[in-house]
């Protein structure tokens, strides 16, 4: 399954489950993925809900997970970055990992899920004022008619 928009990427994958998870409701076990790639995907929501509660043993299988995680499908253009910045995360290589997702989001302006992990990022280092350069960009992508748009905004 492709990016249902151009400028979607990570989010396009499977966009039932982004409201939810962007809510901080948790991951919602109605969510059953149709293919590897949504696997992949909600793999990746989960483990990252878990870093960011900033216990060593969740990193370490974070860690774990993203070394698991077929290469087939963290090998699409949507996922590729993501995976790579998450890797960089888990091993506190902060800078590598704000670089990776700064990049995946300049190819991907509207991808409201990958702003967040950035966000997250940022707010976990402290760095917090770092994303005010990285919105200036988005705001020019994302329409005020975006289906995520609420959850930018709060960002």
């Amino acid at each position: 399954m492709g990016a249902q928009w151009k400028t979607e990427g990570v989010s396009a994958l499977w966009p039932e489950i982004n409201g939810p998870f962007l809510s901080l409701r948790g991951m919602a076990d109605a969510y059953h993925p149709e293919d590897e790639i949504q696997k992949t995907y909600k793999q990746l929501l989960a483990g990252f809900d878990a870093i960011t509660g900033c216990e060593m043993k969740e990193l370490y299988r974070f860690r774990i997970a993203l070394d698991q995680m077929s290469e087939q499908t963290t090998s699409i253009p949507e996922i590729f970055l993501i995976h790579k910045a998450f890797t960089a995360w888990v091993n506190f290589e902060y800078d590598l990992a704000r670089m990776l997702f700064t990049q995946h989001i300049r190819a991907y302006p509207s991808d409201i899920i990958a702003l967040f992990f950035l966000h997250m990022l940022d707010f976990c280092t402290g760095k917090t004022t770092n994303l005010n350069s990285v919105l200036a960009f988005c705001d020019n992508h994302i329409s005020k008619t975006h289906y995520l748009y609420s959850y930018y905004l709060s960002m």
